[in-house]
């Protein structure tokens, strides 16, 4: 027969209605998944941020230091530097420059053994990297700080 039943108002918002909750679904489902990746994420990045920090004043590789968050090597790299906006490298040399900070000022140490301790390769890659970093040599710095002790003994 050439009659064909007619859709009522009544059907077409039924399928519209439909339609519209399926695509509400997938839209919750991918926020829902994408909320579970970035707190991956965060919870990766604060591995490998804690990873850096307890190692940072020994010879390490950043493969241990992805392995220990469960990521591969590359996604490390790319996630610490999204979260942080410095490379793991440039972390680590932060926390071994800090360290050599608060032995220079608070130990008798000698620098070479400042640097050895505190995770340089060499005291030769130790004075290359405060002198970036602070615009002065090692031994600079500790002939600044005995000056500023004395001046202010002197007060």
């Amino acid at each position: 027969m050439l009659l064909e039943k007619r859709r009522g108002p009544l059907e077409e918002n039924i399928e519209l209605s439909d339609a519209l909750l399926r695509g509400l679904c997938l839209y919750i489902d991918r926020a829902i998944k994408e909320n579970i990746q970035t707190d991956r994420s965060v919870s990766s990045t604060l591995k490998l941020k804690r990873f850096i920090e307890e190692h940072a004043t020994v010879t390490f590789k950043l493969e241990e230091a992805a392995r220990y968050a469960g990521l591969s090597l590359s996604r490390a790299v790319r996630l610490f530097k999204e979260h942080y906006g410095q490379t793991m490298s440039q972390y680590a040399i932060e926390i071994r420059l800090n360290a050599a900070l608060e032995r220079m000022k608070y130990s008798d140490m000698t620098l070479e053994h400042i640097a050895e301790t505190c995770g340089f390769a060499s005291y030769s890659y130790f004075h290359r990297v405060f002198r970036s970093h602070f615009g002065m040599s090692p031994a600079e710095y500790l002939k600044s700080q005995a000056h500023q002790s004395i001046d202010l003994e002197h007060l």
